[in-house]
């Protein structure tokens, strides 16, 4: 298993033997986000902890990323309206998790 060591990502790996690497999105600032994504620019398997940012179309702009998790992340309809539209540049992600969030209908309708 590797690690990142600026505390901003760290790589694990998922109960299906999957490399899975962790951003610590609120410690993401407009001086390290360079740094942070060529760390992790052929990552696969992202899951996002923390509050969505400005730097969320960037990190979904990774090429080769297939799976998005932000369960748990406190995201509520406003922050799925902001995601629906950078989703909609992430053509190579295949799967998405958003549960334990409070997305709600109006967010529901956003993102479909």
């Amino acid at each position: 298993m590797r690690a990142i060591t600026n505390n901003l990502s760290n790589i694990s790996t998922n109960a299906q033997g999957k490399e899975v690497t962790t951003v610590y999105v609120d410690k993401i600032t407009s001086s390290n986000l360079d740094e942070l994504l060529s760390q992790i620019n052929q990552c696969q398997n992202l899951r996002l902890e923390g509050r969505l940012t400005d730097f969320l179309p960037k990190l979904l702009a990774l090429p080769q990323l297939q799976t998005l998790d932000l369960s748990g992340n406190s995201i509520e309809a406003a922050g799925a309206a902001a995601l629906a539209g950078a989703l909609l540049r992430a053509e190579q992600l295949h799967a998405l998790n958003l549960s334990g969030n409070s997305i709600g209908d109006e967010g529901t309708q956003a993102l479909a």
